[in-house]
């Protein structure tokens, strides 16, 4: 059992007994000492110990209050079945009522300040003589149930014999089954042969998200784990600057969209606000289907093991994506390390839906591109400038703020009629893929302008949420708001109103007026499906054949020492040289040479 101030690498191991004497859960206050309790959990035995009562019982010492009260009691259950189906499996319950007794070893009268000192060392007893140790023997003293009932007297003789009792009563119990002689960790002794949910329903397909017809809406298990994984730390881009300013637009696209902020040239509209544009400094992403996301960063990120960073598991991951060949080519490439922030372009990289008054529909894609221009660094650049400061990108945003220097960033969007979807042999709602820019031309919207540096980096950078639905910039909302959620660790502010529902006659709000929104019949088979038109190989192709010799020689040569990685192994090596063959057919023979590898197709 963890205690509220235990940390997990705290914890007993499975086949220790906790019964501790001074718990990180009780209080100590005047009148004594609460004893916590304590569980142990071996392959299908438990034992649980919880305090019966909060009362305080009679210091030993004489240095409590001088009042004396009844001793709290101890409810003590123990199950002892079979951990692995064999032997028998019928439940022995108790359930008793005992004093507390000084912490002493029956077997060599040996005092220590806690049970859990006490049991630990039967250990020792039980390895100098195997099998069961003899039955305590107890005499009731003066004072104690059997020969007193006064309720002002509690002695704590009592309780060594008997948890000792329970104690050893169990651990003969392990040494007599034979199956209890290997102790398996849960999460690997009990791991099904299939993939299934945290409730243990089975898996058939862990690669494709859940979804109601080609265009519907998905689900996306696993998220909620996902991102309560590490706290403090956001589970991807940890690192990260903020500032403040405003976005302007300055070419009117009222034709396409609704949106207010978007309602026509010279509109301004302050940074941070209601408006979350989810994004990256390349186009494309990695996987496809968000279904594979958790695993991908678990994939990137430090190995739990040694908590390094390793290309070996990267390539395992990857090579069983071949839709990340595209975003290879911009990581891999000359422009996958970034100078700084100022110097990067911005894409929405996920195909968006705007919407106009009629109810009109368009795809679109949103880039930005910085005023000055894209600049980044090659590996022994990024050595010298990250080698001399850690932090050299969040200090060039914020000393070019402060000196007055704004960075700059103009929007543009590319736009597509649904109903040209068909047109292309890649499908346009596709993270992996660009849509081609002579065909879906760049159309200026606005700019970016970021004129402020943040007052206090934890509270407008760290607690700063993005979600699609709602922005909370600092503490409070900018926006009036009306609703009825009240509680929950989503909540920041402070409610005192007493009408939590809708609707209601004492808060008497009202429906909003009824905006656009396309009716569309929505439609098809519950089912885990492939898109059809994947298209793996010819972006990242064209992409690598654009690149000039001496571009494309680097290119080859990062991936020439991802490979190498000793713990890739031939197989890994010659699926990446298959892929890399099929985008290009001069960057295959090139890494298949170096790396004396054959393709795997």
């Amino acid at each position: 059992m963890t205690t509220p101030n235990e940390s997990p690498k705290d914890k007993p191991s499975s086949k220790q007994m906790i019964c501790e004497n001074e718990s990180s859960t009780t209080k100590k206050n005047d009148e004594g000492d609460n004893v916590g309790g304590g569980v142990e959990s071996v392959d299908g035995q438990n034992m649980s110990i919880d305090d019966a009562n909060e009362t305080g019982i009679d210091d030993p010492k004489g240095q409590g209050s001088s009042s004396r009260k009844r001793g709290s009691t101890i409810d003590v259950a123990i199950q002892i079945g079979s951990g692995s189906g064999s032997g028998s499996n019928a439940r022995k319950k108790r359930e008793m009522e005992i004093p507390r007794g000084e912490p002493t070893c029956y077997v060599c009268s040996k005092n220590f300040t806690s049970w859990k000192a006490v049991f630990g060392h039967l250990k020792s007893h039980q390895r100098e003589t195997p099998g069961a140790l003899p039955p305590p023997t107890f005499t009731p003293t003066e004072g104690s149930p059997e020969n007193n009932n006064d309720d002002e007297t509690n002695p704590r003789e009592q309780l060594a014999p008997t948890l000792l009792n329970l104690a050893l009563e169990t651990m003969q119990k392990m040494s007599e089954d034979s199956n209890m002689s290997v102790v398996h960790r849960p999460s690997s002794a009990f791991n099904s042969p299939f993939w299934t949910t945290n409730s243990g329903a089975p898996v058939w397909n862990n690669n494709s998200s859940l979804t109601v017809g080609a265009r519907a809406f998905f689900t996306k298990p696993g998220g909620a784990n996902f991102d309560r994984e590490r706290i403090p730390e956001r589970v991807v881009h940890a690192r990260g600057a903020s500032a403040k300013g405003f976005f302007e637009v300055t070419h009117d696209i009222s034709h396409l969209t609704c949106a207010d902020f978007l309602r026509g040239p010279g509109v301004q509209t302050p940074l941070i606000g209601n408006f979350d544009l989810v994004g990256n400094n390349f186009p494309v992403f990695f996987i496809r289907d968000g279904m594979k996301f958790p695993d991908m960063v678990h994939a990137l990120k430090p190995s739990p093991k040694s908590h390094i960073q390793e290309n070996w598991r990267i390539l395992d991951f990857f090579s069983h994506h071949p839709e990340s060949l595209h975003m290879f080519t911009f990581l891999f490439d000359d422009i996958g390390i970034l100078q700084d922030y100022r110097h990067m372009d911005g894409s929405g990289v996920h195909t968006y839906t705007l919407i106009n008054k009629t109810g009109k529909e368009h795809y679109v894609k949103f880039h930005w591109k910085p005023t000055c221009g894209v600049k980044n660094l090659l590996e022994d650049e990024a050595i010298t400038v990250g080698g001399a400061n850690h932090s050299h990108a969040t200090q060039d945003l914020s000393d070019s703020i402060a000196a007055g220097n704004y960075p700059e960033w103009k929007l543009f969007i590319q736009v597509m009629d649904p109903a040209d979807e068909d047109r292309f042999d890649f499908d346009p709602l596709d993270v992996t893929k660009t849509w081609p820019e002579d065909i879906l031309p760049l159309q200026p919207v606005g700019q970016m302008v970021l004129s402020k540096n943040i007052d206090n980096f934890f509270a407008e950078n760290e607690q700063l949420a993005f979600c699609p639905s709602i922005i909370v910039p600092a503490n409070a909302p900018k926006c009036v708001y009306h609703n009825n959620h009240h509680e929950g660790f989503m909540n920041f502010m402070h409610r005192d109103e007493e009408v939590n529902y809708f609707s209601s006659r004492f808060d008497p709000a009202r429906h909003a007026e009824k905006y656009p929104i396309p009716t569309a019949i929505c439609s098809g088979k519950r089912d885990k499906c492939i898109i059809e038109k994947e298209n793996n190989f010819k972006q990242p192709g064209e992409r690598y054949r654009s690149f000039a010799p001496d571009r494309q020689e680097r290119f080859v040569k990062r991936w020439i020492e991802a490979l190498s990685d000793p713990r890739v192994t031939y197989e890994i090596r010659s699926i990446w040289v298959s892929y890399w063959s099929q985008t290009d057919k001069s960057l295959g023979q090139k890494l298949s040479s170096c790396l004396s590898v054959r393709p795997s197709y």
